[in-house]
């Protein structure tokens, strides 16, 4: 006989002998599937023969005597209108029998779970065909509202509500209910949603910023506060509430500028402040020797004696030179109020052997002692460029080699040169002398600045009248001496 025909035969004298008994088997059919969101506590766990966390499937039937089959873990616990069954991970199939009713296949896959995992938590909500009579199985579901900003307040049904991350997950009986989120600086957002049994409902909240923007254009040096607090240095783009605020700009040697500001919400205020009154002090330098070099915060400013009253208040680093002596340096504060004087004298330094660029016959550049250069120019051996003495009656010759001078200043940025005026002791007078030294080291200066455009502050000038600080090279030793310091 075919197989077909022995299966017909044998459902017809099932239902004979069902009818014959008295007895009418219904059908059982899944009408819900979903994974729980609360995690598994530690008390409901169970392990399977792998000693994996099983996933937990709590199958809501009032019915007694409901049995399951598969991969189950241990025995099912009988609860209040449902049961609870162990599965090891991985289970895709259950099969679920009831007494008078027909079984039915749990197929987790096309019920959109897919394989259970462990420490899952599964609701299969299971009816007797034809009844009407059961009371729902599921009552509540959840809804998960995500928020941004990530810091809003969020309510449902005006009750507060906890928001991690972002996001709020809250179980709610089926039926309608309410939402609002609201955030400082923010559009405060409500609406309405539904709970359903089948699905959890999402809720994606935007709140609109009502936040006012600050665009602060100044100088690069300058600092810029909000109500006291330090926002930044130059060009700024700051986002702020609405209200009112005091904007500070604050300039080293300037007078500092306050803006008072009201900034209404979502409003783009623009901020243009280039120009500050500047605030001079007094910086009084009596040094020895006369002619030693200062410098703030390694600008050139002056030399000794120097009574500055040109100086932008603040805080500098002052430097005071002098060749053959020990650089002086200390930090400075310099106030509108108070005028800062120093007196003192700078150390000699007999140790250090001076260093001057010269230039060979052949153009070549070469470093030579002090003296090395008087052995090679009493040979005349070299055009001294920096570092020679020239005589002040070949004007052509020494401003030739002052422009040599500027060619290297040129090419090395970061150097500077002393111009030093010498007179002999042999002849003339002591005040000739000295005129004489001024003007060579004038003359000098003039070429260097106006001709070859040599920035001034990178020219330092000392004159030594009657002076024997080389070997007497003739009966009128006059002249000049660059080098570099």
């Amino acid at each position: 006989m075919p197989f077909f025909d022995i299966r017909r035969l044998a459902m017809t004298v099932f239902a004979l002998l069902s009818v014959m008994s008295g007895l009418v088997a219904r059908e059982l059919r899944i009408t819900e599937a979903n994974q729980a969101m609360e995690p598994m506590t530690v008390p409901m766990q169970r392990l399977d023969y792998n000693n994996e966390i099983c996933a937990l499937v709590k199958g809501v039937l009032p019915l007694e005597g409901v049995q399951f089959e598969g991969n189950t873990v241990g025995g099912i616990l009988p609860k209040t209108g449902e049961y609870w069954v162990y599965l090891t991970p991985g289970t895709k199939m259950l099969k679920i029998k009831a007494p008078g009713h027909y079984p039915v296949m749990a197929n987790f896959v096309n019920l959109g779970i897919g394989p259970l995992v462990s420490k899952g938590i599964y609701y299969l909500t299971i009816k007797p065909h034809g009844s009407d009579t059961l009371p729902p199985a599921v009552e509540t579901n959840y809804v998960v509202l995500s928020v941004t900003p990530a810091d809003a307040i969020v309510k449902i049904d005006g009750q507060p509500c906890q928001v991690v991350d972002g996001s709020v997950i809250v179980l709610l009986k089926l039926g309608s209910h309410t939402w609002q989120a609201e955030a400082v600086g923010y559009s405060t957002e409500n609406g309405t949603f539904k709970i359903t049994a089948a699905n959890k409902t999402r809720i994606d909240v935007t709140l609109k910023s009502q936040k006012a923007n600050l665009d602060v254009t100044t100088l690069p040096d300058v600092s810029v506060y909000v109500n006291g607090q330090q926002k930044g240095i130059g060009n700024l783009a700051l986002e702020l509430l609405p209200g009112l605020y005091n904007v500070e700009l604050s300039r080293k040697g300037f007078r500092s500028v306050t803006h008072t500001l009201e900034l209404k919400p979502s409003e783009t205020v623009k901020l243009v402040q280039s120009e500050f009154d500047p605030l001079f002090g007094i910086l009084n330098v009596n040094y020895r020797p006369v002619g030693a070099r200062i410098t703030l915060d390694g600008k050139y400013v002056g030399e000794t004696p120097a009574n500055l009253g040109n100086v932008l208040t603040g805080t500098y680093q002052l430097s005071i030179e002098a060749p053959g002596h020990t650089a002086y340096t200390q930090e400075v504060t310099i106030t509108e109020t108070t005028p800062v004087s120093l007196t003192g004298s700078l150390q000699k330094n007999n140790t250090t052997v001076p260093v001057m660029l010269c230039l060979d016959n052949y153009g070549k550049e070469v470093f030579i002692t002090m003296s090395q250069w008087q052995e090679m120019h009493v040979a005349e051996q070299t055009e001294c460029v920096k570092g020679g003495l020239f005589m002040l009656g070949d004007n052509n010759r020494l401003k030739w080699s002052l422009g040599c001078v500027a060619k290297w200043m040129k090419d090395n940025p970061n150097d500077n040169i002393w111009i030093e005026g010498y007179a002999d002791t042999y002849t003339g007078t002591a005040s000739s002398n000295e005129r004489r030294a001024i003007q060579y080291v004038r003359y000098a200066y003039d070429i260097l600045t106006k001709e070859y455009n040599i920035e001034s502050e990178r020219l330092s000038t000392v004159t030594y009248a009657g002076s024997l600080f080389f070997e007497r090279v003739s009966d009128d030793w006059n002249g000049i001496l660059i080098r570099c310091h």
